[in-house]
């Protein structure tokens, strides 16, 4: 992938969790992709996502915005939005936009599979 206006997504079912592994940039040109990920998984009524960030490069606002949303959309179902392989630049851009309460971020994949998914008022 050498475009960065090209995002892949890959999403496997592990258990009752879905885990979307995202390569490539969450941006403006991208992000139309991602959210129609997000609505198909939400008409599945599949409240449980994992986002496995290890191959994101950079997010912008728009990117961060539809987390935002999906975020917020899961809370409204008391589920918390997970995340797992957050380099240090994609976590400045979660503390900067003070993210941190909404997104929780994980040291591996079996961390996250094991924490709780309610969301913690």
């Amino acid at each position: 992938m050498n475009d960065d206006n090209e995002i892949k997504l890959t999403t496997n079912l592990i258990g009752d969790v879905n885990m979307i592994q995202i390569a490539g940039n969450i941006d403006l040109y991208t992000t139309p992709e991602l959210k129609e990920e997000f609505d198909n998984l939400n008409k599945q009524s599949n409240h449980k996502i994992l986002i496995d960030l290890s191959n994101v490069r950079f997010i912008d606002s728009s990117g961060l915005g539809i987390l935002v949303t999906q975020a917020l959309y899961l809370q409204k179902r008391n589920r918390v939005l997970k995340f797992i392989n957050v380099n240090s630049t994609i976590n400045h851009v979660f503390s900067l936009g003070g993210f941190t309460r909404s997104f929780k971020k994980f040291p591996s994949e079996d961390a996250a599979l094991a924490s709780t998914w309610e969301f913690e008022a």
